[in-house]
């Protein structure tokens, strides 16, 4: 897997568009914080979105979270690191496929430094049905992911938590060159176009019947 993961190599500047705005998505019934990433010509960008439960009592718990990504179809893979960097965290992988009932393919990664990231047992994730698209101009993926919000960086190191009540520093990356196996989540992906950091805000992201709601979405798969 040749997804680089030194930030200093190779990579475009990215101008940050905007802070979190809301997002309420009629197919899937969530309301996201939603960022768009613009990386060529001041014009295409790719659209990242958290969804969360409401009701965290602790900063020290572990919750779910609903990703969606809109990318255009050149767009060959994007990639979200939870930790707002690309090792060390949990990173969710998304590509177009080629056919099938699925029409995006996703996967959980993890990278222990400046390496290519390997699939990860620390989290599962349900691509659902609802909000998983690609047309002619667009490809689309939702997903729920359960042990996104929470790990242990490395051996013996205290266990991180993503805030639910503020921003969390996350991080994109996402490549033009053709996926090698875009039917298979663990496929290699080629090194990336571009990438960046930014703050999403949680607080915004909070759904009071997120547990209801998901319940009643269709999944595709679900998987580690």
């Amino acid at each position: 897997m040749l997804w680089s993961l030194y930030f200093g190599l190779l990579a475009l500047v990215l101008r940050h568009v905007a802070a979190s705005t809301l997002y309420l998505d009629p197919q899937t019934g969530l309301t996201f914080a939603s960022d768009e990433k613009i990386y060529m010509n001041d014009k295409q960008g790719i659209i990242y979105r958290f969804a969360i439960p409401d009701g965290i009592d602790s900063t020290a718990t572990p919750y779910d979270t609903v990703i969606q990504i809109v990318a255009p179809r050149e767009v060959t893979w994007a990639g979200l690191a939870f930790g707002g960097t690309m090792d060390k965290c949990p990173l969710f992988v998304a590509y177009r496929s080629n056919g099938g009932q699925q029409a995006v393919t996703g996967s959980i990664r993890w990278a222990p430094g400046h390496q290519a990231p390997v699939p990860y047992t620390g989290a599962n994730y349900t691509v659902y049905k609802e909000g998983t698209k690609s047309n002619n101009t667009h490809w689309q993926i939702t997903a729920r992911c359960t042990g996104c919000t929470s790990w242990i960086p490395e051996k013996n190191a205290a266990t991180k938590y993503m805030r639910f009540t503020g921003s969390n520093r996350v991080a994109m990356a996402m490549g033009l060159k053709p996926v090698a196996n875009p039917n298979s989540n663990t496929s290699d992906i080629d090194y990336h176009y571009m990438h960046a950091y930014w703050d999403a805000d949680f607080k915004m992201a909070t759904n009071a019947n997120f547990t209801t709601t998901v319940q009643k979405l269709k999944g595709f798969e679900a998987t580690s």
